[in-house]
């Protein structure tokens, strides 16, 4: 068990915040990291201080959300597998439009990149509610 449900596990009630991805971006190398490097220790005081004021419960048995919802929205697509044509099409292009749509919503509600089912758990575990994903969609 890692991340956040350590936390959870060890700090039952706990609550967690999420600091955009570009607000966690460090912008030039160090020794330790690379430039371009993603986590909470390069955010600003205001960036830190913006994710604090809104943490988030934490509910692993909320169903709120279900794969229908991200497929109506066009945040995932159809389980199924492709053919040989399709596989060389996404070799050329391989954002497709659910994933650009899913990164444009995790950057909105200030979640890292997700696929549909890591997207799917976040929302359902960290309280997101319906009316909060609908409007991050629209903007």
């Amino acid at each position: 068990m890692v991340g956040r449900q350590a936390l959870d596990a060890a700090l039952p009630g706990c609550r967690h915040a999420f600091v955009p991805v570009l607000s966690a971006t460090s912008a030039q190398a160090t020794w330790r990291h690379k430039a371009g490097n993603v986590g909470v220790e390069h955010a600003a005081p205001d960036a830190l201080r913006a994710a604090l004021s809104h943490p988030r419960e934490s509910a692993a048995e909320r169903a709120e959300f279900s794969r229908d919802d991200l497929h109506a929205w066009g945040l995932a697509g159809p389980r199924q597998l492709q053919s040989a044509s399709q596989d060389a099409s996404l070799q050329q292009n391989p954002v497709r439009p659910a994933a650009l749509r899913r990164r444009l919503l995790c950057a909105q509600l200030g979640i890292g990149d997700c696929d549909g089912k890591q997207l799917l758990r976040v929302l359902n575990r960290f309280s997101f509610s319906r009316p909060e994903v609908l409007a991050a969609l629209d903007t």
